[in-house]
C-alpha cells in the first residue's frame, strides 16, 4: 500500500466493513429515542428485545465478513482489509475476537432482560441497554 492509498478517506465500499459497529451505534440512538418517545405509562421492556436484536445483526454481518474472507467452497477468498491508514482492519482474528464479543454481549442482555425488568428500583430501564450497545461497538472497533 503507497502512502497516497492509505491517506484516502473512507469509500462507500470501505464502510461496508464497518457495518457491525455502525449497527449497534444505529441500534443504541434508536434505543434512546424510542425510551424517551414512550410516555412513562407504558412498558419499556421492548428496548431489551430491540438490543438483542441489534446485537444478533451486527454478528451476521461479522459471520458474512468472515464468509467473504474464507469461502465455504475452497475459492480464494478476500485478503486482510486496511482502512483508515491500516489503523482498522479487518481479519480472521478480529472477526473471530468480534464473534466472542458480540456472543458474550447477547448473553449479557439476555440474562439482564429479566433481571431489569424485575426489579422496580431501575426506573430508567432503556439506559442499560443505551450504555452496553456502545460499550460493545468500542469493544468491536479495538478487536
Amino acid at each position: 500500500m503507497d502512502q497516497a492509498q492509505a491517506l484516502t478517506g473512507l469509500t462507500w465500499n470501505d464502510a461496508a466493513y464497518l457495518l457491525p459497529e455502525m449497527t449497534l451505534v444505529a441500534m443504541a440512538i434508536i434505543i434512546t429515542l424510542l425510551d424517551l418517545a414512550v410516555p412513562s405509562r407504558y412498558s419499556r421492556s421492548f428496548t431489551g428485545w430491540l438490543s438483542l436484536a441489534g446485537v444478533v445483526l451486527s454478528l451476521f454481518f461479522v459471520v458474512l465478513q468472515m464468509i467473504a474472507m474464507n469461502p465455504l467452497d475452497g475459492s480464494p477468498g478476500t485478503e486482510v482489509v486496511r482502512l483508515l491508514g491500516d489503523s482498522y482492519r479487518v481479519d480472521d482474528l478480529g472477526n473471530i475476537l468480534k464473534i466472542v464479543l458480540l456472543t458474550a454481549s447477547a448473553l449479557i442482555i439476555l440474562m439482564g432482560i429479566q433481571s431489569v425488568n424485575r426489579d422496580d428500583a431501575i426506573a430508567d430501564k432503556g439506559e442499560v441497554y443505551t450504555l452496553l450497545l456502545p460499550a460493545a461497538a468500542g469493544a468491536l472497533l479495538l478487536s
